[in-house]
């Protein structure tokens, strides 16, 4: 025990580690570093669980398709993401470009970035949010009036390389949208957003819970569907088909489910040679696609 008498003057409170006030060094006015560490107390700003902001949102990641996006005046990017320890030349021109749109960018580490790109493998250490305006639910869409061009149901599609280039194939061709079911098939992750080229951010894309859903929306407003199916004797060749029309995107490996097989206006088969038995399901899309098209031009 102290025998120095109490202070009667002014008393001063003593703070723990855990009270005490954090400070900086830097100005206020300072420009931060591209490489800096946010502070630990500073808020992060958490993304949007809005089902519909979330619905129009997409998440890129690598450096090229990164920097390919914020230099792409089309595309509205939302927010940047970058590990601590990305560092190089293609990073710099990231952040140059990020800072010259003033777009908001957050430091994060490795196991948080992945978090966000879902392959921390492959993310190298970049990630963007962007903007998705085509994007929207099928239910939401029905609402107006579907142009007279053929509409790409997917029923059981589950890989993320077969979803963005069947995306890609089929809006070249001139579709008028694609439906993705939540439940069964690939997400549109940053994968599928690579493979499409990008196409993915630009295509009108429409979800649904599910394949079954979907069909019984298209039926209250007397939409054709069709399927492709190897066992059927009409073939896509041999008839002019109705453009305002669905067609069924089955699994890679097992086909249609059978409630959506049932629904089906028609089985359709395309001709094949040699032996070949089936197709990948991107290809067989993309041969279905560019000769509804061919069709529709013929028709011109």
């Amino acid at each position: 025990m102290s025998n120095r008498p109490a202070s009667k003057g002014r008393k001063y409170r003593s703070y723990s580690k855990k009270e005490a006030k954090p400070y900086s060094t830097s100005s206020p006015h300072a420009t931060p570093s591209p490489h800096a560490t946010p502070s630990p107390h500073a808020k992060k700003q958490k993304r949007s669980k809005n089902p519909y902001h979330n619905q129009r949102r997409l998440t890129l990641f690598g450096r090229k398709p990164v920097f390919e996006a914020l230099s792409d005046p089309r595309i509205t990017s939302q927010k940047l993401f970058i590990a601590h320890q990305a560092r190089g030349e293609l990073i710099n021109d990231i952040l140059r470009t990020a800072h010259g749109i003033a777009l908001p960018v957050e430091r994060l580490s490795g196991i948080e970035l992945s978090r966000i790109s879902k392959h921390g493998k492959q993310d190298q250490g970049v990630a963007l949010d962007v903007e998705a305006p085509l994007h929207q639910s099928l239910e939401e869409r029905l609402k107006s009036p579907l142009p007279d061009r053929p509409i790409f149901l997917l029923d059981g599609l589950n890989t993320p390389a077969n979803l963005g280039m069947l995306i890609r194939s089929v809006w070249a061709a001139g579709a008028a949208g694609v439906i993705l079911p939540k439940s069964g098939c690939a997400p549109l992750n940053p994968l599928a957003v690579k493979a499409s080229a990008g196409v993915a951010i630009h295509a009108p894309i429409w979800t649904c819970e599910s394949s079954e859903e979907a069909v019984k929306l298209l039926k209250t407003i007397a939409m054709p569907i069709y399927g492709l199916a190897g066992e059927s004797n009409d073939s896509l060749y041999e008839q002019r088909w109705p453009q305002r029309s669905v067609w069924v995107v089955g699994n890679e490996s097992h086909g249609m489910s059978s409630a959506v097989r049932e629904a089906l206006s028609l089985a359709v088969s395309l001709p094949m040679l040699n032996a070949v038995e089936s197709l990948n399901a991107a290809v067989a899309t993309s041969i279905v696609a560019f000769e509804l098209g061919r069709q529709r031009l013929s028709d011109a």
